[in-house]
């Protein structure tokens, strides 16, 4: 293939190919950081060595690659929030000590009946400052109005880190949620959450007022329950009140498809808005 031929397209592979070692071998930052400038004294040696040649040597070539092979690494590794000093799973020592956490309500997720799922960003743990995502879980929340996105909340309970699938070939939730800078949960119920008068007023914010607002002009046209979560679905791209039943009939007719048509353009345009801002 021709545009493999281009020294550009060779340079992005192994850059690529940095990433995804990193990704599935999580390298420790300072031995990244020690390669990175080990191999770039190696691609100014090979520089050096070859700048009379009109044609360049072997060795400048891999000194190339090594260097963005470890740079792909290293790319990986500052944007892993992991290894962020802030990150609140740096001070959770013990997962059978209560801890208070504040943090804001960022984004809902598919819960069931008993369950609302939420995406927060800890502020605080234990009133030290900190940073990270945790996956919310509030016990007999439906129908409480104080739990919206943006708040900022107060929760008291156990922080339980990630953890590895036991079983061989299970799906590995732990390792999904990482993927998503999510490296830990904490369940409580909405009668134990205190909720600060003081919204943070952002795009997820104002998204989720006007999602609302249309949810409560489509009530008003008298759908049924059933109706109003299969329109949510087609108009928002909202699954997550739609019931298992209903799912289940969308799978079978084989059109389970539609639900997310319409959530794919709104995720491309939320992209869009994004980039700009």
């Amino acid at each position: 293939m021709k545009i493999l031929q281009f020294p550009l397209m060779k340079i992005t592979i192994w850059f690529v190919l940095g990433i995804v070692f990193s990704s599935y071998f999580n390298p420790n930052p300072a031995s990244t950081f020690v390669f990175i400038g080990i191999f770039f004294v190696a691609f100014i040696a090979t520089i050096y060595l070859s700048k009379k040649d009109f044609i360049q040597k072997v060795y400048f070539g891999i000194a190339t690659y090594l260097l963005f092979f470890q740079i792909g690494c290293f790319t990986h590794v500052i944007h892993n929030e992991f290894y962020n000093e802030t990150n609140y799973v740096h001070l959770i020592k013990n997962e059978t000590d209560y801890h208070s956490l504040e943090l804001v309500l960022r984004e809902k997720l598919k819960g069931n009946e008993k369950v609302d799922k939420y995406i927060g960003l800890v502020k605080k743990v234990d009133n030290k400052t900190c940073s990270g995502r945790i996956l919310v879980q509030i016990h007999d929340a439906h129908g409480d109005s104080r739990i919206q996105i943006g708040n900022n909340i107060q929760i008291y309970g156990k922080c339980i880190l990630n953890k590895k699938s036991l079983n061989p070939n299970q799906f590995d939730y732990g390792k999904y949620l990482n993927n998503k800078s999510i490296f830990g949960q904490i369940y409580t119920s909405a009668n134990s959450i205190k909720v600060n008068d003081k919204n943070d007023k952002n795009i997820w914010y104002y998204s989720d007022r006007l999602r609302n607002n249309i949810i409560t002009n489509l009530q008003k046209n008298n759908f049924s329950k059933n109706e109003l979560q299969v329109v949510n679905a087609l108009i928002l791209g909202q699954q997550q009140d739609i019931s298992k039943e209903i799912l289940k009939d969308y799978q079978y007719a084989g059109a389970i498809h539609i639900l997310s048509v319409s959530g794919l353009p709104v995720g491309f345009i939320l992209l869009f808005i994004s980039f700009l801002l």
